[in-house]
């Protein structure tokens, strides 16, 4: 039985260190179980450097404050029994200054229940949206140019027809 429960768990790992998404686990007070590897990896960390920690004071989050602050809340609700999902800036290593290299991530923060109902752990996941995030703000910039462009043109026009107009009653003011 125990090299079953064993095997088992190396199965598990074995697929959640395949998966190009950030999954982990937590107590309900926020403090981390588990991670699987891509995480890990693309911060430059062990499990070992996070394990026990609360999430929030995790180099994912640590270096903005305003950040951290959001996790610990998410952290907080998902402890209650809700799902929480948003867009957040996660360190996932560094520059080659030293700074951190934060991109954003769809992250979710969901509770686990036993049997009963009863919150046990909560389940953090993300993937990485940077390429998203990037091409929508690049639309909206598009858009934005575009409309800029068109209200140059509007305005040009009706210079153009003010230019016409005046140039109408001038030859008629002079013709009379």
């Amino acid at each position: 039985a125990e090299a079953r429960v064993a095997e088992s768990e190396r199965f598990l790992r074995r697929v959640l260190d395949q998966l190009f998404a950030f999954v982990g686990v937590l107590t309900p007070d926020g403090a981390l179980v588990e991670a699987n590897r891509e995480p890990l990896e693309r911060a430059g960390l062990t499990i070992d450097d996070v394990r026990g920690r609360a999430f929030w004071d995790a180099p994912w989050w640590s270096y903005d404050a305003a950040v951290q602050a959001g996790v610990r809340d998410a952290v907080r609700r998902a402890a209650r029994g809700e799902t929480v999902r948003y867009d957040v800036p996660a360190a996932l290593g560094a520059r080659p200054d030293g700074a951190p290299n934060p991109v954003v991530i769809d992250f979710m923060l969901a509770p686990l229940r036993d049997d009963a109902g009863r919150v046990t752990h909560l389940v953090p996941s993300a993937v990485d949206v940077s390429d998203r995030v990037a091409a929508l703000a690049a639309a909206e910039a598009a858009r934005r140019m575009a409309e800029a462009e068109r209200a140059r043109a509007a305005e040009a026009q009706q210079a153009a027809e003010a230019a016409s107009r005046a140039k109408s009653d001038f030859l008629a003011t002079m013709s009379h």
